[in-house]
């Protein structure tokens, strides 16, 4: 999915559900990227926010596991 600011109306990043199974109801975010001058601004907690609740409110999914790599501080 794409990433688009729209304050700054442009595209910022992108991030993914993967690995979904619906039937056990469960899926993982993860493989997200955001340019650097995005980092830092509360634009990823506001696109995982949205993620979640798109993930529990209308897929219906019971169990997201958010996954990131070692390396990100």
């Amino acid at each position: 999915m794409a990433i688009y600011d729209k304050f700054t109306q442009q595209y910022a990043g992108c991030t993914h559900f993967v690995e979904m199974v619906l039937a056990h109801k469960r899926t993982e975010i993860g493989w997200t990227w955001i340019r650097p001058e995005f980092q830092s601004t509360g634009l990823n907690k506001a696109v995982k926010f949205e993620l979640l609740q798109y993930a529990f409110d209308v897929l219906n999914l019971n169990r997201i596991q958010i996954k990131t790599d070692e390396l990100n501080v």
